[in-house]
């Protein structure tokens, strides 16, 4: 409920959604530059495995996925459209998160099933480094973007 609170504050506030809008597009421009200066080094596959901790693992992306805004403007805006205030809302958040969790499970696995198969770009140098240069133009474009919407 607080997260629709400040969905609508920022809603109202043209300064607040351009603070906000700005802060994003420089964050968006320093994880690019991040990406493209970031230097490659080749982790052998042993090192990740004995360094690997399910808690830390869960842990981290736990907390990713709490504070991504992108889910919580994302479900602000889409959840809403399909409450009726008719029937059980408890009941209708249950269908909604089930129907989430499952499609996040489903393309999850289609995500770790392709990385799977493209394990060994991850030992190319080269490969790395053309990924790195790749993330940091669509991160650009992304600020790009981002830099010109403009409130509703």
């Amino acid at each position: 409920m607080v997260v629709i609170g400040l969905g609508s504050i920022i809603a109202k506030s043209v300064m607040l959604f351009n603070i906000i809008k700005w802060i994003g597009v420089l964050y968006l421009i320093y994880l690019a530059l991040s990406k493209f200066f970031e230097k490659v080094e080749i982790i052998e596959e042993g090192e990740q495995l004995k360094s690997f901790s399910a808690k830390k693992a869960f842990s981290t992306a736990a907390l990713i996925n709490l504070t991504n805004i992108k889910a919580t403007v994302f479900l602000v805006a889409f959840v809403p459209q399909f409450l009726n205030p008719n029937e059980s809302i408890w009941l209708q958040f249950l269908i909604i998160v089930l129907t989430l969790c499952i499609a996040d499970i489903i393309v999850m696995t289609g995500y770790s099933s392709m990385a799977s198969k493209l394990k060994f770009l991850l030992r190319d140098v080269k490969a790395m480094k053309i990924q790195n240069r790749g993330t940091g133009v669509f991160l650009l474009l992304a600020a790009l973007f981002v830099s010109t919407a403009k409130k509703a």
